[in-house]
């Protein structure tokens, strides 16, 4: 979560969910281990549930949908652990078909709620910052840029004196997470 905010989750807070979702949620998917969540059963069925279409990114949409009529508590006690392997459904899809997932959950999200100039171009700067990082790590294959594009395009995509500055603050953040993990 470095790359969206580096304070954000370290003290408890409550916040408004639609505040939630144009800061944060629309970036990233800052709600990592759903077994850590507790929600009221009624609003899981306002929503209609989980997109079960989605293979890597349903957890984040729903969570988007309950933040979008609902808000949200967060503890920063650490309650229970993340197990991952190199199985995972995860850790076996392509960057690719991960990025497509989510540009479909950051335009979902964009359609709920209203976005300020400044949350839009801060979008389009983690938009800028997941697509250099699908061209580094994996070679696309046919027809793969032509759909990120597309997504891209759907999200309002342009760059920007602030989305050009978001860029590069959440691409040098991004260096120094994976320089501290080698140390």
């Amino acid at each position: 979560m470095r790359d969206v905010d580096l304070n954000r989750w370290q003290s408890d807070y409550v916040n408004r969910g639609r505040d939630e979702c144009a800061r944060f949620l629309i970036r990233e998917n800052f709600i990592t281990n759903s077994s850590g969540v507790v929600f009221r059963r009624e609003l899981y069925e306002v929503v209609g549930g989980v997109d079960e279409a989605m293979r890597l990114s349903s957890d984040w949409k729903f969570w988007a949908s309950l933040l979008c009529i609902s808000d949200v508590a967060y503890v920063a006690e650490q309650l229970n652990c993340f197990r991952t392997h190199a199985r995972t459904v995860r850790s076996t899809t392509g960057v690719w078909d991960h990025l497509q997932e989510t540009f479909a959950v950051m335009e979902y999200i964009a359609a709920k709620i209203e976005l300020s100039e400044p949350q839009l171009a801060d979008l389009h700067a983690r938009v800028a910052v997941l697509f250099m990082f699908a061209l580094t790590s994996e070679q696309p294959k046919p027809g793969d840029i032509k759909r990120a594009l597309e997504g891209m395009s759907r999200l309002r995509f342009r760059f920007s004196a602030r989305s050009s500055t978001g860029l590069a603050r959440q691409t040098l953040q991004a260096i120094g997470a994976r320089l501290d993990k080698r140390s």
